[in-house]
Order: C-alpha cells, then sequence, then structure tokens
C-alpha cells in the first residue's frame, strides 16, 4: 500500500480517537468530527485516483475495509448531529415516534441489503471483485447520492458497507436515547421547548428565502449544516414549524415576477434606510 495513503489514513484515526475521547457536546463535536473526516477525504480521494494499486488484492482491501471504517464514522456522527438538531424538543410521545420513525428508515435500508450484509460478515469473498474493484462500478440501481461520487474512488458497495456500518451503530444510539426517555418518564421528568420571546410574524415563504439564502451564503457553520437542519434551527428560534420548505422554495420558484420578493424588500429597505441616515 503506497506509504502516503498509509500515512493519511493513520493520521485520521489519531485525530478521530482524539476527538472522540473530547467528546461533550453532542451536535458541535458531531459537526466538528463530520468536518474534519469530510476534509480528510478529499485528500485521501486525491492520493487514491492518483494511486494505481499494486495488485486487485490491494485494491479490495481498501475498500473493503479501509475506506468503509473510517467513512461509516462520519455517517454515523452526522446521523447523530442530524437526530439531536431535529428531535422534538417536548413530549416523550413525540420523541418516542421519531425516534421509531428513524428505526423504520434503519431496518428498511438493513432489509434491503441483507444478502450483501450476511456475505460481509461471512467473511466470504466469491465477490469481492464484483463488489470492491472500481472497474466493476456501475451507477444502475444506485441509491441516494451514491451515484454523483467520483468513479476513481468508488465501487460498488463500499459506499453501501459504510452506510450499513453506521446505521448499525446509530441504532445502537437511538436505543440509548429510548432508555433515556423511559428512565425520564419514570422520573417524572417532562421535556420542554424553551421559551423564546420571539415569534416569526411573516409569510413562511419570506422565511424560506431568508434559510435559502443564508444556506447558500455558507454564512452558517461554513456552509456545513443541511437545509433540514437549518429551517429546524430557525424554527426553534423564531417559534415556527418550518413544514416542506423544499415544497415552499419551489413554489418560490414558480413566481412570474420578483422570484425572492422578500429579499429584495429587506434590501431595498435597507438601502432606504441608509439614506435617511445619510439625509440627516
Amino acid at each position: 500500500m503506497n506509504s502516503n495513503i498509509q500515512g493519511l489514513i493513520k493520521e485520521l484515526e489519531a485525530g478521530l480517537r482524539l476527538k472522540e475521547s473530547k467528546f461533550k457536546d453532542t451536535v458541535n463535536d458531531s459537526g466538528a468530527i463530520v468536518a474534519y473526516l469530510k476534509e480528510g477525504f478529499i485528500h485521501l480521494k486525491t492520493l487514491v485516483s492518483e494511486y494505481g494499486f499494486e495488485s486487485e488484492e490491494e485494491e479490495i482491501h481498501f475498500f473493503k475495509k479501509l475506506k468503509p471504517e473510517l467513512f461509516y464514522k462520519m455517517l454515523y456522527y452526522h446521523k447523530v448531529r442530524e437526530y439531536e438538531i431535529l428531535k422534538p424538543e417536548f413530549g416523550h410521545e413525540q420523541q418516542r415516534d421519531f425516534i421509531k420513525e428513524a428505526q423504520a428508515n434503519i431496518h428498511g435500508f438493513q432489509h434491503r441489503h441483507e444478502d450483501f450484509m450476511r456475505y460481509y460478515k461471512s467473511g466470504d469473498t466469491k465477490h469481492d471483485k464484483e463488489y470492491f474493484l472500481r472497474k466493476n462500478f456501475s451507477k444502475e440501481g444506485m441509491e441516494g447520492l451514491y451515484f454523483e461520487r467520483d468513479q476513481t474512488f468508488s465501487t460498488n458497495y463500499d459506499y453501501i458497507l459504510g452506510k450499513l456500518l453506521a446505521a448499525k451503530l446509530f441504532n445502537k444510539y437511538l436505543v440509548e436515547e429510548l432508555r433515556r426517555i423511559k428512565k425520564e418518564e419514570e422520573m417524572g421528568i417532562e421535556p420542554h421547548r424553551e421559551n423564546l420571546p420571539l415569534t416569526w410574524t411573516g409569510q413562511q415563504s419570506d422565511l424560506v428565502e431568508l434559510l435559502y439564502g443564508v444556506s447558500l451564503t455558507g454564512s452558517v457553520n461554513n456552509g456545513n449544516i443541511s437545509i433540514q437542519e437549518l429551517a429546524a434551527s430557525l424554527g426553534r428560534i423564531f417559534n415556527i414549524e418550518l413544514n416542506d420548505v423544499y415544497r415552499t422554495f419551489h413554489e418560490i420558484k414558480k413566481r412570474k415576477n420578483d422570484q425572492t420578493f422578500f429579499l429584495t424588500r429587506m434590501a431595498r429597505l435597507i438601502r432606504g434606510h441608509m439614506e435617511e441616515l445619510d439625509n440627516k
């Protein structure tokens, strides 16, 4: 194995262990780990794309073992962070329903790939060339963002393997969350929403314009936050449920005249206020 690749993997593993040992704030620390591994994978992808493996066995080892064991941690911490941001802040039943829905998604994904996971756990190798060699990569039938990744850094199953490993670990996290809820119920502790003295009184579509503006300019967490996560955070701040922001955004796109009416009006009012101050 190329020494630069080996060195980078060891460096990423050591950095991950260090960050995990200092893990305290779930949302912020999970985000930091995701950002750290994402940056590491950018460098790793460059090295792997430029490096010719010495044998098919070496390439299979990388995509079957080395890459998934780092990649699943990035996926896992992303799911944990997303869960903590989006979970209901009040009501044990609401939290329990949210967890059950997440577990149903996990079990559905595991069921779709149970034959592959059985193969992986068995230690069998007869399909390794089909599953873990880049030359056999096929976009057909791949799920989600899988087909969008660079073929020089992808095989048919390294992503699915990483996602399956992450799903298993994330399900354990959710099981612990269910235990927490049960314990709080037994102790008579009821989760509650912090009452913030802010209420969004404009149109929901106005806030969605602002949401996309903030997201696309990368003004929060250097852009390392999804639309869904940002919507949940703004909803909490302004005491509003932002339902189906993607649908609202598409409705905004369909406007015939000024599509970003709220942002345009905001800019006009700011400029007008500046002119008033200059004329005083």
